[in-house]
C-alpha cells in the first residue's frame, strides 16, 4: 500500500474531515485516469472508490467509469475464474485428484458438494474418473443457494454423466450453507453407499459468524464423513478494526491482480477479471458488518474450527505436474493442509480432513 494511501486511510479511520474526502476525491481521479494502462493505479483505483464509499453514497456514474467501463459477460468470466486462474483451476484439480483417491476403491460413493455452484467442478470429477474405476454409482448431493446456478449444475452433472463409465445421481439442495440442516443431507442420501466425501470450495467464509461456522462443521462432522476438503483464501476479513481489515484485504487482493496481470487473456478480460474482484473488495472494504458477505479468515481459523469439532488433519495431497503454474507454488505445510503461495504470501489453503 503506497504511502499517501495508508496515511489517509488512518486518518479516515479516526476522523474523516472533509478535506480528507476532497484528498480521497483527488486521489481517485488521478488513478481513475491511470487505470486502464497501469496495474497499480487500477488496484489503488478498487480500494479507493470503496474506501469512499464507505463515507460517502454512491455515485452511480463514478461506478460507471470504474466498473462498468470493463464489464464482460459473467458467463466470460466465469470460465476465466474456472479454466484459466489459476488460485481456481489448480485447487479444483488438487481437490479432485484428493476425492478420487478416497474413493478409488468404493463400488457406491456420495459427493456431497456444498457451494456447488454452476457444478464445473464436479463435472470435471465425473470425466476425469477413469474406466478402471471400481466406482458403480456416485451420488452427486449439490447445495447452492442460488436456483438458477443449481439447475445448470446439474445439467453440467448430468452432461458429464453422459461418458461416464458408471452411473451418476444428482440430488440438488437449494439452500443457504448457514442454514443448511443436518436433515437435509441425511434425507438425500442413498440407503446404500461404501464411501461419503464432503467437498466445501470457497463457500464457508460466506458463514457470517463464528458460532454459525462452528456449527456448519459441527453438522459435518455429524455425517461421519471419509474426507472432508476444505478450499479457503487465507486472509483476515473477518477483523473489526476497518483500518486493519482495508490492510489485509489490500495485500490479499493486490496478489490476485498481480496473479491476474500474468495471464495471457488480454487486456480487456485481464481487467473484466479484476472488476469482478473489486465487487468483493467493496463488500470488504465499503460495508458494515451486518450487510457484508466476504468474510475470510486465517487459515489457523479455520483449524481450529475443524480440531473443535472433532475433524483430525493429516493426510496428504498429490501435487502432479498439470497442478503447478510459474505464479502459484504449492507447499505442503503439513500433511492435510496445502498452501498455495504468490509472492512468499499465502493466498488459498486446501485441508484434507476426517473423522
Amino acid at each position: 500500500m503506497s504511502g499517501d494511501l495508508k496515511d489517509l486511510l488512518g486518518k479516515l479511520a479516526c476522523h474523516p474531515a472533509p478535506h480528507h474526502l476532497t484528498r480521497l476525491r483527488q486521489l481517485i481521479e488521478y488513478n481513475t485516469e491511470r487505470a486502464e494502462n497501469e496495474p497499480q493505479a487500477f488496484l489503488d483505483m478498487q480500494f479507493l472508490n470503496a474506501i469512499y464509499d464507505r463515507f460517502m453514497p454512491r455515485d452511480e456514474k463514478r461506478e460507471h467509469l470504474y466498473l462498468k467501463r470493463f464489464e464482460i459477460p459473467q458467463i466470460v468470466l466465469f470460465d476465466l475464474l474456472i479454466n484459466q486462474f489459476p488460485l481456481v483451476s489448480m485447487s479444483h484439480g488438487i481437490v479432485n485428484d484428493a476425492i478420487k483417491h478416497v474413493i478409488a476403491e468404493a463400488p457406491h460413493a456420495v459427493l456431497i458438494d456444498i457451494g456447488i455452484g454452476r457444478g464445473i467442478q464436479a463435472a470435471k470429477l465425473i470425466q476425469s474418473i477413469s474406466d478402471a474405476t471400481r466406482l458403480k454409482t456416485l451420488t452427486v448431493i449439490g447445495v447452492e443457494p442460488f436456483q438458477e446456478a443449481l439447475t445448470h449444475a446439474g445439467e453440467m452433472v448430468a452432461k458429464a454423466a453422459e461418458q461416464a463409465p458408471f452411473k451418476v445421481i444428482f440430488i440438488p439442495v437449494n439452500c443457504l450453507v448457514e442454514k443448511l440442516m443436518p436433515e437435509q443431507l441425511l434425507s438425500a442420501l442413498p440407503d446404500e453407499f461404501d464411501k461419503l466425501v464432503v467437498n466445501a470450495s470457497l463457500i464457508a467464509h460466506h458463514i457470517p459468524s463464528t458460532a454459525e461456522r462452528i456449527a456448519f462443521f459441527d453438522m459435518v462432522r455429524q455425517m461421519q464423513p471419509d474426507a472432508l476438503l476444505l478450499t479457503e483464501p487465507d486472509s483476515n476479513h473477518m477483523e473489526s478494526d476497518w483500518r486493519q481489515r482495508v490492510e489485509n484485504a489490500y495485500t490479499h487482493y493486490g496478489n490476485i491482480f498481480s496473479i491476474i496481470d500474468q495471464l495471457a487473456i488480454g487486456d480487456f478480460r485481464r481487467n473484466g477479471l479484476k472488476a469482478f474482484f473489486a465487487r468483493e473488495i467493496q463488500d470488504v472494504v465499503s460495508h458494515s458488518d451486518d450487510q457484508r458477505f466476504e468474510r475470510h479468515e486465517r487459515t489457523s481459523r479455520w483449524l481450529e474450527y475443524l480440531a473443535k469439532t472433532g475433524f483430525r488433519i493429516g493426510r496428504q495431497f498429490s501435487i502432479g505436474e498439470t497442478w503447478k503454474a510459474k505464479e502459484i507454488s504449492c507447499r505442503q505445510e503439513s500433511p492435510g493442509l496445502l498452501a498455495m503461495r504468490h509472492k512468499g504470501i499465502n493466498m488459498i489453503s486446501i485441508v484434507h480432513a476426517f473423522v
